[in-house]
């Protein structure tokens, strides 16, 4: 008896298997490559976002050290000036030097040719004995004069020469860190030039990524076409129907999503307030099938049961994609089912579906 039971239970598996809609794994299958291609997506922006930071901030240390370049640049000159002052200096200096040393020559000269008179001869042609001393120390004082001079002027001389020499240093220093500055910057370029590559690549990728996601989603509303049971049109009063869909409304949902318009109706047609998580400043998600949480957290009642002007939430899944569906209850019924008006059901665009079975939504009102 047991086996038969068992018999039986297998084959009422199969059955309903065998039973059960094809679109179902299609679908299944279509979202789950939906949301990879998102996930990966959104890696790929933040790849994006990362090398592009990575290339401002090259950018700003190539701009950087070519400022610290020309500023060594502008120091070379003005060092090079110096240099170029201070050697006039030490030539003037040397002129002075010579010509003192061509003075002192001149007076030993004209000491010598006057000729060199003897003690006594000083002595017998003086008149007195100051004579004597004035006329020797004349002679001697304006020989040290003239060589206190030379020394003062060599001696300026060769301070001079010392400020150039150091002058000289630092300009060669200054060179070897401009030539420094000069490698670093040819880094920074080879680096950004990698990174600029690299970031076009990573956005080819992107472009391909979305493409696919085109496709994945193109296919995914086809098989929600073939279900029928919608009509098509128009634009139920939503006022963003031609916004960019990567622009947020004022209720934080992306324009033209299920959940846009149904924010949109509860808010401008209904009076109720509604919100996503992220303008509550809550790092949660947002997404139709998380509209349960989301309703209880702004005190709104969440039920099974449909009433008109509710919102309905379909959790993930099947015909409801990878990240559920929300529409706007227009009427039950008297079979139960719902007639709702949605967004994004089809494409981007408005659209109303009938006789809707109300399985697996949760209400909010």
């Amino acid at each position: 008896m047991k086996n038969i039971l068992n018999f039986i239970k297998i084959w009422g598996i199969a059955i309903l298997l065998i039973s059960a809609p094809a679109y179902a794994s299609t679908l299944d299958d279509l979202n789950q490559q939906k949301k990879d291609i998102q996930d990966s997506i959104a890696a790929n922006k933040q790849d994006i976002k990362n090398i592009q930071d990575m290339i401002n901030s090259l950018g700003a240390q190539t701009a950087a050290t070519q400022k610290q370049i020309s500023i060594t640049n502008q120091i070379i000159d003005l060092t090079s000036q110096q240099i170029t002052e201070t050697q006039a200096q030490i030539d003037q200096k040397q002129k002075e030097l010579d010509q003192k040393k061509a003075d002192l020559n001149e007076t030993v000269v004209n000491y010598y040719e006057t000729g060199t008179p003897s003690t006594i001869e000083i002595v017998v042609s003086s008149d007195n004995l100051s004579d004597i001393i004035n006329q020797s120390q004349y002679m001697q004082s304006l020989s040290d004069q003239i060589d206190n001079q030379a020394k003062a002027i060599a001696q300026v001389k060769a301070d001079l020469q010392n400020q150039k020499n150091d002058l000289e240093k630092q300009k060669n220093d200054l060179e070897a860190q401009r030539n420094s500055l000069a490698d670093q910057q040819r880094n920074l370029n080879i680096q950004a030039d990698a990174k600029n590559q690299l970031l076009s690549q990573t956005k080819s990728q992107q472009s391909q990524l979305k493409a696919d996601l085109d496709n994945v989603s193109a296919s995914i509303y086809a098989e929600r076409q073939k279900l029928g049971g919608y009509t098509s049109g128009g634009t139920g009063g939503y006022p963003w129907a031609s916004a960019d869909t990567n622009g947020i409304d004022p209720f934080g949902f992306y324009y033209r999503q299920c959940t846009s318009y149904a924010a949109w109706y509860f808010n401008a047609i209904e009076g109720k307030d509604w919100y996503s998580f992220r303008v509550y400043g809550i790092n949660r998600s947002s997404n139709g099938g998380d509209w349960a949480d989301l309703g209880a957290h702004q005190g709104y009642s969440v039920s099974s049961t449909p009433r008109p002007g509710a919102i309905a939430s379909w959790p993930a899944g099947g015909i409801f994609g990878a990240y559920g569906h929300v529409a706007i209850v227009q009427s039950v019924n008297s079979n139960g089912t719902i007639n709702v008006s949605e967004y994004n059901w089809i494409q981007y665009s408005y659209s109303e579906r009938h006789n809707v079975s109300p399985s697996g939504a949760r209400f909010i009102y």
